[in-house]
């Protein structure tokens, strides 16, 4: 076990409204339909910093949004050429022109891509240098309310006082609104609920105020547990939030963790407690591998430590369940073959403490995890071709690097991506990540 963390004593976010971060229009929410009052609360947050909104260089503009466009056609190029090449069979003469044809429309994306780049940053030099003068509270209210959504919010407030309580005391508390917007935000826009577990955890420990990452920690929980999570094939059993908390609390006062759980942000705090295993199972993964297999928990090679274990413990083969319902555990008497074997490295990762994301591949079933040099695929092929729920793989890459200045990140990409927000502007194509013509915004984050 790693040494016992000494008590470090960090300021905790202030849950109580602070009337000097608090917008005018705050102190008119006195109605009991909370739905309407949210409506009302963003339209006049949006009339308000719809002036300070930065204006951009006609001409810039539209060599930006042309370059967009030239982004798209060259994406619909290259998609048409590779399903061409896979609609011909292997050993046809005409495979090898096809592939030829393949590789020139990947050159021309990536080249289009660059020419989008360059023709965004005299765009950005000028935006960055007027972010500072748009309210940042206000901003960060609108964000919260067109994520959560009025509607959505009102109808948790409308409630219980208790409930209005909630969501009043996050929108008048710019500090701990900032910090979960960094963070993505609460699942599913659910601000109410995720503030009831924030500070349910706050009241369950008497060490979080010693520990700036157990404080990161409650946050990440909160936030990602926002949507109840359903245990590993036991749909009708969640996730408790507050005792996933805890079980990772006593792992981390205990030295259960990896030695670099203390580095984490709120955001990756997210990918490690959002396992689907019981705490008990998390716990037995780490009793067992550093009873069973130190070598693994002494892995000098950051990419494999821990799920090395993959290779090792879990045979290739059709899985054989031994019992109902399933548990991770079976995994390593009954074998598997690419989305098990996937199954037990993010698991055996977030065991201890290392926040990992997806994959799926093309046939196949991957992971991703952090190292201290940056995110890394194991088990399958790299970026291009991961993909989990509707977002590909360069997309989440880009995210976790541009994440490495957390302050930074926030600075310039999360506020662009705010006032794309405000504009209503729509989403970005999440398969691919790429630019739009029609949300400039976006596209510039």
């Amino acid at each position: 076990p790693q040494p016992q963390p000494q008590p470090q004593p960090q300021p905790q976010p202030q849950l109580q409204p602070n009337s000097a971060l608090s917008t005018p229009f705050l102190q008119e929410m006195t109605q009991r339909d909370y739905v309407k009052v949210y409506n009302d609360l963003l339209k006049k947050i949006k009339d308000v910093l719809s002036v300070q909104i930065p204006k951009l260089n006609e001409n810039e503009e539209a060599i930006f949004r042309a370059s967009c466009s030239t982004v798209q056609a060259c994406k619909a190029a290259r998609d048409s050429a590779e399903a061409a090449r896979n609609a011909i069979p292997d050993g046809d003469d005409k495979k090898d022109a096809a592939n030829e044809v393949l590789k020139q429309c990947e050159e021309a994306l990536t080249n289009a891509i660059e020419v989008g780049n360059k023709a965004s940053r005299p765009i950005l030099q000028n935006v960055e240098s007027k972010l500072d003068h748009i309210d940042p509270t206000m901003l960060s209210q609108s964000a919260i309310l067109t994520h959560g959504t009025p509607d959505q919010l009102g109808a948790f407030a409308n409630q219980s006082e208790q409930n209005a309580a909630l969501i009043n005391e996050l929108l008048a508390d710019a500090a701990l609104m900032d910090m979960m917007l960094k963070a993505a935000g609460a699942n599913g826009g659910c601000y109410g609920q995720a503030m009831q577990i924030y500070k349910s955890i706050l009241a369950s420990s008497d060490q979080i105020q010693h520990y700036d990452i157990l404080q990161k920690l409650a946050l990440g929980t909160a936030l990602e547990h926002s949507v109840p999570m359903a245990e590993f094939d036991t749909p009708d059993i969640k996730v408790d939030p507050v005792k996933r908390y805890k079980h990772y609390e006593e792992a981390f006062l205990t030295g259960a963790l990896d030695p670099s759980f203390p580095s984490r942000t709120v955001w990756e705090c997210r990918l490690v407690v959002d396992s689907d295993a019981p705490d008990e199972q998390l716990g037995w993964c780490r009793e067992m591998l550093r009873n069973y297999r130190p070598d693994e928990v002494l892995e000098t090679d950051m990419v494999w430590r821990y799920c090395r274990s993959v290779r090792t413990e879990v045979g290739y083969r059709k899985p054989s369940w031994t019992a109902s319902p399933r548990t991770y555990q079976q995994l390593i008497s009954g074998g598997g073959e690419c989305g098990p074997r996937a199954w037990f490295g993010r698991f055996s990762c977030k065991s201890f403490g290392i926040p990992t994301w997806g994959v799926r591949q093309p046939g196949h079933a991957a992971m991703t995890h952090w190292t201290p040099t940056g995110w890394v695929v194991c088990l399958g092929a790299d970026w291009p071709y991961c993909t989990w729920d509707d977002r590909c793989g360069p997309d989440f890459h880009l995210e976790a690097q541009a994440r490495n200045d957390e302050d930074e990140y926030f600075k310039t990409v999360l506020r662009i991506e705010f006032l794309a927000n405000l504009l209503q502007e729509g989403p970005l194509d999440p398969s691919s990540g790429l630019v739009n013509p029609d949300c400039l915004w976006r596209s510039l984050a």
